[in-house]
């Protein structure tokens, strides 16, 4: 017999979409900011899909995914299983448009690699605390990102385990969530993916992606439009809904298999891309120049890797200092 779901303040029956929050944090001032929290019980059997964005808060894409995914695309009444949703992680950070929580912040601001937090940490730390109660209640887990001039792609935190049965099962949803699939590279194997909050949990059992979709403090259609479209293929592929999975459109898809690497600036100035995300390069192509106030070609930024260029990321803005990351490579498997 189907039950209902508590998750802190809310409670669905099942056939019910219902809203609460989860606890935020106490500002200077005394107001309190909670993280809103959407959850969708249905009327059959089947399993728990857990969907969040706004971890970054000038990552607002995935903000529209889930409003049009929980408001207009799922009916609870055609739903097996329960879908919950974070549409802003980090509400923080998504209310002053900043990547990072705030300045002062202990752990650095970035929730995603905040996990499992802390009930007695910093800010940061408290949030991905009380997240992780959610994310750990979850048979599936996808979080979704925004990396400004990109073609959308899914990241897959394989921690060196290619072979075992989360990592399996999570590759199945990045395939079936139909963009490209980057995994990390060698070098960021070491602690780095899982410490992300969707590595953690393909971790500890619970399959989980990362896709990244277009978008830096703001949003269009065509790019929402892929992570919904993404979300409801992940759905279907779960026997969650009806219908068939659905090729993604309006943005390259690279079947070949990628690893990321980041590429950096190493002198500051005004960036110029070279190429578009979606092109091919090979070691040692110039995918960026970067020229000083004056005018001048101070550098050449070129390709670490045989591959694709999966996005210019804008983290800053197209001025860049020493050490800025300018964009990823998917580097083609050795």
């Amino acid at each position: 017999m189907l039950k209902e779901i508590k998750i802190y303040d809310v409670i669905a029956k099942p056939g019910e979409l219902k809203f609460g929050r989860i606890p935020g944090i106490e500002l200077g001032t005394g107001a309190v900011v909670d993280i809103p929290l959407m959850v969708m019980n249905g009327v059959d059997e089947g399993p728990t899909l857990m969907v969040s964005a706004g971890a970054h808060g000038t990552e607002v894409t995935g903000i529209e995914c889930i409003r049009r995914i929980m408001r207009e695309e799922l009916n609870p009444n055609k739903l097996r299983g329960v879908v919950i949703a974070v549409p802003a992680s980090n509400p923080i950070a998504v209310n002053a448009a900043t990547y990072f929580t705030h300045e002062f912040d202990g752990a650095g601001g970035n929730l995603i690699q905040s996990f499992p937090g802390a009930p007695d940490h910093d800010a940061t730390k408290l949030m991905a605390y009380r997240l992780w109660q959610v994310i750990t209640q979850a048979h599936y887990y996808i979080d979704l990102h925004c990396t400004g001039y990109c073609i959308p792609y899914t990241h897959v935190r394989t921690n060196g385990y290619v072979d075992n049965i989360p990592t399996r099962k999570a590759l199945a949803m990045a395939k079936a969530f139909g963009t490209t699939i980057v995994h990390p590279s060698p070098r960021m194997l070491i602690g780095h993916a899982t410490r992300t909050n969707f590595g953690l949990a393909t971790s500890v059992g619970i399959p989980s992606i990362a896709p990244e979709l277009p978008g830096w403090k703001a949003w269009d259609k065509k790019a929402a439009d892929v992570g919904v479209r993404g979300v409801l293929n992940v759905l279907k592929h779960l026997d969650m809904i009806d219908g068939s999975i659905e090729k993604q459109v309006g943005y390259p898809v690279i079947t070949e298999e990628l690893y990321n690497w980041e590429v950096n600036a190493a002198r500051g100035g005004l960036l110029r891309e070279e190429l578009k995300p979606g092109d091919r390069v090979c070691v040692g192509d110039v995918i960026a120049r970067v020229f000083n106030m004056y005018g001048d070609e101070v550098e050449a930024i070129k390709s670490p890797k045989d591959g694709y260029i999966t996005c210019y990321s804008h983290f800053r803005s197209m001025v860049v200092a020493t050490g800025d990351g300018i964009g990823s490579v998917g580097a083609l498997k050795p």
